[in-house]
């Protein structure tokens, strides 16, 4: 009557099964207990676990390194909730990198294999070899590379970094000497340089993104046990943003950061003591009181986007014309805005635009990516996570709550570098919105005209350099083609701000009619290649024979990537 799961075939399989079915229990019990006469116990416990892990990892890995950040380095973790976040950092084996973290997370597996309970435990345990640890911390992705001459380096350079946390997505507040703690091997970390304002100010905007992604995805599942954890976090870490912004010391604890708030930010003071109630009775597993939690973190938010506009007002602007046409030109799939027939809480606006941020510009899925701005009270975690569920690959929703775009979604990665956007971020869907011609870049490092651009450049001269052929193996024709069509936005961007007529093409329609009065005869190709790209996107159609090499060569002719060798 009942499906049952299948037998176990090892012993192995049966130890995995009694350890999921246990786990949930027995973490329980640790969370009532967590600030009782047991605490002791489990800050015992958990701290003999983790130095166990680094011994036996460092037992077959010279000059290896184990560190734990998080609430277990802080000295702040809850015990039934908080996970292990730990750290290996191994020497880098010049003549095979990569081999020594291979070896590592191979030793990592096999422990796991024998004692299914530590991937439970310890969900995250990256390793990094010790070159590719400098370079993630060297620079945020926004900045990376730029400080090179022309050509900028691109993140996808000949050896890749590997940076399994993506300290590159989320460089965090403080440095790792501040916010990691060794507990075996050499130190491994590097000292790193203070950062000017402008680096705190990325920082600050890249962790603000890092907690709305954990905001869309606990308004969809508000019911998963940590969630009134993370309703504490939603109050405190945007009032660490805002310390830090200040340039004041670190606050250790979220306890100490809501009482301090308490104290600085009076208008806020319903916000911040429901904060530091519903801290002490985290134990007792209360009801997530996001209700109450979301509109105080858009609030907060808020104040952290002025704070950046204030610094966006003394640097000036860059006006960049857009360039396209209406919604009629996008090349979108049948099925590109169906999601919206999902929503019944809010009412979108019918005109699809084209989403042209620093994501779909350096590192787009396809071009003509849109998003359609909804209606609705943003905060209400019902439309969030109505909006966040019905989000498409093709189109994303987005709200616009005053100074803020919020683009809710539940996929971690779609919404790595966007979840939230103000008008120094991005320019261009702000522009959009309020009908402008033109896009207001902030002159600061990694949000200016030029800086993006050459982003995005470096970017595509990059693919283009591992695209050897007239046929790109691996790569679907319509994919490729559309490949060309953002490189050659790129091309042009970059191409306009160096002359001093900056303008950013929207459309893969734009970005042809743009090469069509530059590149003379070859306008017949961008023209055929729109018109191939639109059909296949609408109606499946192939794309003919011999059209993507002929694009390919009017892409590789622009000034941006005449010489792709450089990053080959």
């Amino acid at each position: 009557m009942f499906d049952r799961p299948p037998e176990p075939r090892t012993r192995s399989d049966l130890r995995s099964r009694m350890t999921v079915a246990l786990a949930p229990r027995i973490a329980d019990f640790m969370l009532r207990t967590s600030r009782s006469v047991l605490r002791p116990v489990w800050a015992l416990a958990h701290h003999g676990v983790m130095h166990a892990i680094a011994a036996y990892i460092l037992r077959g890995e010279r000059d290896a390194s184990v560190y734990v950040k998080g609430s277990f380095a802080s000295g702040d973790p809850l015990y039934g909730v908080s996970d292990i976040d730990l750290i290996t950092v191994a020497q880098r084996d010049p003549i095979q990198p990569g081999r020594s973290r291979e070896r590592v997370r191979k030793r990592w597996l096999q422990l796991c294999d024998r004692i299914p309970v530590l991937s439970l435990l310890i969900p995250h345990f990256w390793v990094y070899e010790n070159t590719d640890l400098v370079e993630a911390l060297s620079a945020p992705f926004l900045t990376y590379g730029l400080a090179a001459k022309t050509p900028a380096l691109p993140i996808s350079h000949s050896r890749p970094i590997v940076d399994e946390m993506g300290l590159q997505d989320r460089p965090g507040l403080y440095t790792p000497r501040q916010e990691w703690r060794r507990l075996a091997g050499p130190e491994q970390r590097p000292q790193g340089s203070a950062r000017d304002d402008q680096e705190r100010r990325i920082a600050a905007w890249l962790e603000l993104q890092y907690w709305w992604r954990y905001v869309f995805n606990a308004s969809a599942n508000p019911e998963a046990r940590h969630v009134p954890y993370l309703c504490v976090k939603f109050l405190a870490e945007p009032v660490r943003i805002l310390t830090w912004l200040r340039g004041e010391d670190r606050i250790a604890t979220r306890r100490e950061v809501l009482r301090r708030a308490l104290q600085e930010m009076p208008e806020e003071e319903e916000a911040f003591r429901l904060g530091i109630e519903l801290e002490r009775a985290l134990p007792r597993s209360p009801a997530p009181p996001l209700g109450e939690v979301i509109p105080a973190f858009t609030r907060l938010s808020r104040v952290i986007a002025a704070h950046i506009s204030a610094a966006t007002e003394t640097a000036g602007y860059t006006d960049v014309r857009l360039l396209w046409g209406d919604e009629r030109e996008l090349a979108l799939h049948p099925k590109s805005l169906s999601w919206l027939n999902g929503l019944t809480e809010t009412n979108a606006s019918v005109v699809p635009l084209p989403l042209a941020d620093w994501r779909a510009r350096v590192a787009p899925d396809l071009p003509d990516e849109t998003f359609v701005v909804l209606a609705g009270d943003a905060t209400r975690p019902a439309i969030l996570a109505a909006a966040a569920r019905a989000s498409h690959a093709g189109a994303f929703p987005v709200f616009r709550t005053d100074a803020l775009l919020l683009l809710p979604t539940l996929r971690w990665e779609r919404a790595t570098g966007r979840a939230v956007q103000c008008e120094s971020t991005d320019p261009v869907s702000m522009a959009l919105i309020d009908g402008a011609k033109a896009a207001r870049f902030p002159n600061l490092a990694g949000w200016s005209a030029r800086d993006s651009a050459r982003r995005a450049a470096a970017e595509h001269r990059a693919r283009l350099a591992a695209w050897p052929g007239d046929d790109p193996p691996g790569i679907p024709p319509l994919q490729a083609l559309g490949m060309l069509f953002t490189a050659a936005r790129a091309g042009l961007f970059l191409e306009s701000v160096e002359t001093g007529a900056p303008e950013l093409p929207l459309t893969a329609a734009a970005v042809a009619r743009r090469l069509e009065h530059s590149a003379g005869g070859a306008g017949n190709v961008a023209r055929e290649a729109f018109e191939s790209f639109r059909a296949g996107r609408a109606e499946g159609l192939p794309v003919p024979h011999g059209l993507i090499a002929a694009f390919e060569g009017i892409v590789r002719k622009l000034p941006a990537f005449r010489d792709v060798s450089l990053t080959a």
